[in-house]
């Protein structure tokens, strides 16, 4: 199981074939269970290659089984807004203050323990954009940086009542009050 995802894109999770999607159609067998989980619970795993197979995990659970270390999954997540292992942001969601896609999800469903390595992603600058035609122009004139998505999901996960500007500069505001907010 490992070096297949190692040798795949995250994209590919959300392939379709005949039987569905990959994602859902690894977990139907026990053996890649049993892999995903062992996976998860490696310290000393490929960051990547763990994030996968959270990916994996997160899709098929409802919930979350509890030898998976949950601020573990959350460095996981911020790791992947970091390096942008999704490639792009339309997995995420975010096209606006209330769209969340299946990764989005999948970090909303790990909760509060994702909240300390989201938090050390606030000064990220770097850029992320959205892949597609129209509906990606649109959404890339929001001009999202990783801070952003951290401070999105942060706002989310601890049910903030803040606003989520269009423009960077008042988003930087809004990332202020959420600094604030979780230093109380």
């Amino acid at each position: 199981m490992v070096k297949e995802l190692s040798s795949m894109r995250v994209a590919a999770l959300y392939s379709m074939a005949d039987t569905g999607l990959y994602i859902n159609n690894v977990w139907k067998e026990k053996e890649n269970r049993c892999a995903v989980i062992s996976i998860l619970k490696d310290r000393e795993g490929n960051d990547r290659v763990q994030f996968m197979a959270a990916e994996i995990l997160l899709e098929n659970c409802t919930g979350i089984p509890g030898e998976i270390d949950r601020a573990r999954l959350g460095e996981l997540y911020a790791i992947a807004i970091k390096k942008n292992y999704t490639g792009d942001l339309n997995r995420w969601g975010m096209y606006d203050s209330t769209d969340i896609g299946p990764v989005g999800k999948h970090l909303l469903k790990i909760g509060k323990p994702a909240v300390p390595a989201l938090a050390r992603l606030l000064n990220k600058r770097g850029g992320l954009v959205y892949s597609g035609s129209k509906g990606a122009s649109v959404a890339n004139e929001w001009l999202y940086r990783k801070k952003d998505v951290a401070a999105f999901f942060i706002i989310h996960i601890m049910q903030y009542s803040l606003p989520w500007p269009k423009d960077p500069k008042k988003r930087d505001e809004v990332i202020k009050q959420v600094k604030a907010k979780l230093a109380e």
